[in-house]
């Protein structure tokens, strides 16, 4: 009797398994794209040492298939790398190449993948991608993509994953670094599929997200099985929903211009980007106007993926432990059918 209860509470967990969202389903991954804000002292209560295990615990506890950061220090990415078993990873200093500097990094699961014949690399977002620390078209700050081939072991075949983070002042730099980045997507995956995730500083519909999406990319946003889910907007600058971007006013705008924005459309300069030293860096914006109060549905972080990869579900996954925030972006979740 004992042996037949254990038995028909096996197969009712067997079967509810599947049903949880977990991405282990076959042949289903979770990407995450997430900005985890880089260590800054000032942040008080949010600051990285108060949140890191949070980041930690909610990394692991989503177990993706592929994680992309933004905003990473070396010491951050130490941090987080020790932590994450069963992963291999990939970072490059924005200013060096080397540790100097913010990261873009990327994670995959070493029981998913192995590290493509087509290599990897760091490209800058400037007219010289090749150039170390070089920087372009009114951002005085370098901003990079991290890629690497991934040999997905079930099946042998290659697929590409990128990694950046646009400029947040200049929209200049925005239109140009887009067509940078499809260039190089096109130049280094070729006709192979691709997943690119990022923090790029514009909303849908604006000039630079118009160049991915006609450049050969799609929002998975827009093309998800399922209704998208979770928060609207995906900076929240250590703040409630309501107040979400309300002290941000560097991102691109659609095409359809507001009031007080530029032919650009980008509002005006607002706070400044901080250097890895934690000095204010000198970008600015270079549209005059207003800034605008910016509350639920503004997305400025995706994962874009090559046309016709199956999209199941995008999620915005809102994570607080009590008043801390586990960073001023909300990480973003998506699961592709890749088999």
């Amino acid at each position: 009797m004992k042996v037949k209860i254990i038995l028909q509470v096996f197969v009712v967990v067997m079967f509810l398994w599947p049903l949880s969202g977990c991405s282990d389903s076959p042949g289903h991954n979770d990407i995450i794209s997430f900005n985890i804000r880089y260590d800054n002292s000032a942040d008080g209560i949010n600051a990285w040492p108060f949140r890191r295990e949070m980041v930690v615990s909610f990394l692991k506890d989503e177990a993706p298939a592929l994680i992309g950061l933004q905003e990473v220090l070396w010491h951050q990415f130490e941090y987080i790398d020790s932590a994450l078993t069963g992963y291999v990873s990939l970072a490059a200093g924005r200013n060096d190449g080397q540790r100097s500097g913010e990261m873009v990094p990327l994670f995959y699961r070493e029981d998913l993948f192995r590290r493509g014949s087509s290599g990897s690399g760091t490209f800058w977002l400037s007219p010289t991608p090749d150039i170390a620390g070089s920087i372009g078209w009114g951002a005085v700050l370098p901003r990079i993509v991290t890629w690497s081939s991934l040999t997905m072991k079930s099946t042998g075949e290659e697929i590409f994953f990128f990694n950046t983070h646009f400029s947040h002042m200049s929209d200049s730099a925005r239109q140009m670094s887009a067509g940078v980045l499809m260039n190089e997507v096109a130049g280094i995956a070729g006709e192979a599929r691709f997943i690119i995730t990022g923090d790029f500083n514009m909303v849908p519909g604006s000039f630079p997200w118009n160049v991915i999406v006609e450049g050969g990319a799609e929002d998975s946003f827009n093309v998800s099985a399922e209704k998208p889910a979770g928060n609207g907007s995906t900076f929240n600058g250590f703040s409630e929903p309501a107040a979400e971007m309300s002290a941000y006013g560097g991102f691109s705008e659609p095409a359809a211009i507001e009031p007080g924005f530029s032919s650009q459309g980008e509002p005006a300069a607002s706070e400044p980007e901080f250097s890895s030293q934690g000095e204010p860096a000198a970008e600015t914006s270079t549209s005059g106007g207003s800034g605008e109060q910016a509350g639920e549905g503004r997305r400025i972080d995706y994962v874009f993926v090559s046309p016709g990869m199956e999209v199941l579900r995008h999620r915005t996954e809102r994570v607080k432990q009590d008043s801390v925030y586990i960073s001023d972006h909300w990480p973003v979740i998506v699961t592709l059918k890749l088999l």
